[in-house]
């Protein structure tokens, strides 16, 4: 059986990847973290609904292939200019 696709596992994994082993955050600051985690995710969900699901097949890999191209492109920045601001 497949394992259940679940937003709370991404943001476990997604926090794995960013900070350290043993690296602990204030918990306000994780609470805080989780809600952005989940309602950027949330508003990743909704566009797909809303916008992609109208597209046609082509178009939906264009966009979602350009979505990913730009989330690529803000984490590179982020780490390039060490975790900067980028508020743009």
């Amino acid at each position: 059986m497949k394992k259940k696709l679940e937003v709370n596992n991404e943001w476990l994994r997604f926090k794995e990847r960013l900070f350290k082993k043993g690296c602990k955050l204030p918990p306000m600051q994780s609470v805080e973290m989780k809600r952005a985690f989940f309602g950027g995710f949330g508003q990743a969900i909704h566009l797909m609904h809303t916008k992609v699901n109208d597209m046609t097949e082509d178009e939906a890999v264009k966009a979602i292939d350009e979505l990913y191209k730009e989330v690529e492109t803000f984490w590179n920045r982020q780490i390039h200019y060490q975790i900067k601001p980028d508020l743009n």
